[in-house]
């Protein structure tokens, strides 16, 4: 509600998509120095849950309420759960995409295994999109 009333999701008015919007906050979530969400597709690759091929990628995630909420309490061991409020979650979404990203793909799991194709520098903001490696969302 909040893009879509400042006119910011709309992709073919070059605008980000609501998708793209989820996965930035997706990303921000996970990076916090204290984090509230793992990464699903990473938690699967670690506990070598089967590959899920759809066109061709590998789209496996774990769904297991009980290992993720496990695999949330290790990342946060140093830190103990995040006590940051929505308002403070919110600027730091503000704070990330508005000062302290440069450059380079925003991303919700590890893309090591494959070579993006946008060339550093020439794309701003650009989302890749976790069930087509590469897609810019």
């Amino acid at each position: 509600a909040w893009a879509r009333s400042r006119s910011i999701n709309n992709r073919q008015r070059g605008s980000f998509s609501s998708f793209a919007l989820a996965l930035m906050l997706i990303h921000v979530l996970q990076r916090r120095p204290c984090p509230l969400l793992p990464s699903l597709q990473d938690l699967a690759i670690t506990q070598n849950l089967p590959p899920l091929f759809l066109q061709g990628t590998d789209c496996r995630f774990c769904g297991d309420l009980p290992q993720i909420h496990l695999h949330l309490a290790e990342l946060q061991k140093s830190c103990g759960p995040n006590e940051e409020s929505l308002g403070e979650l919110l600027l730091e979404f503000f704070r990330y995409f508005g000062y302290v990203y440069e450059t380079g793909v925003i991303a919700i799991r590890d893309i090591s295994s494959f070579t993006p194709r946008f060339e550093p520098g020439q794309s701003f903001y650009v989302v890749d999109n976790p069930f087509e490696p590469t897609k810019d969302v």
